[in-house]
């Protein structure tokens, strides 16, 4: 029997996903987490960075952009303090030997 890799489209960065010092490991009641991302048998993960509409409309020039680029150091941040469950993925060869590892496959 062959085994289908399970990716759900997209997790969207919300006011408080991925944000720094979250405990990405533990079930922490944001939009995903390890914990639940295992118990669902989840194996890789589309991650987008979701930025407040206010934060275009603030009239501070770069603000939006600078809150995007936290949020991609946030994620790459947990992702790191989580290396021995998660590793970023840039194509479906690298999805395939981290998923084989036992690991979920951050997109």
């Amino acid at each position: 029997m062959s085994r289908a890799t399970a990716v759900p489209s997209s997790m969207p960065s919300g006011p408080l996903t991925w944000l720094p010092n979250r405990p990405y490991g533990e079930n922490v009641g944001t939009n995903t987490d390890l914990v639940r991302a295992r118990e669902g048998g989840l194996d890789a993960q589309f991650f987008s960075i979701w930025v407040e509409s206010a934060l275009y409309q603030s009239g501070v020039p770069g603000q939006s952009r600078q809150r995007t680029l936290d949020k991609i150091e946030a994620l790459r941040e947990s992702i790191s303090r989580n290396s021995g469950d998660v590793e970023f993925a840039d194509t479906v060869q690298d999805v395939e030997r981290i998923v084989s590892k036992g690991k979920l496959a951050a997109l």
